[in-house]
């Protein structure tokens, strides 16, 4: 949703402030959304990695538990 400002052109000074103190939101959004983006990337990469993790440890306990049986077996 777009805000709408409005700017009373009475004194060119106070509209170039008004301009300037625009751009200054613009850049601190801007800033936000990148950081924001940083963000997300971490916990992304947070997440799959802890996955794999999950996966290779799944997969070992996998082969203990077949490794329990025969020598079970075996004994």
């Amino acid at each position: 949703m777009a805000v709408k400002q409005k700017i009373k052109p009475e004194k060119p000074k106070e509209v170039d402030k008004q301009i300037k103190d625009l751009h200054l939101t613009i850049q601190m959004y801007q800033e936000l959304l990148r950081d924001a983006q940083r963000q997300i990337y971490y916990w992304k990469k947070f997440w799959y990695e802890s996955q794999s993790k999950e996966n290779l440890l799944q997969g070992y306990k996998k082969v203990i538990e077949d490794l329990s049986i025969k020598l079970r077996k075996n004994s």
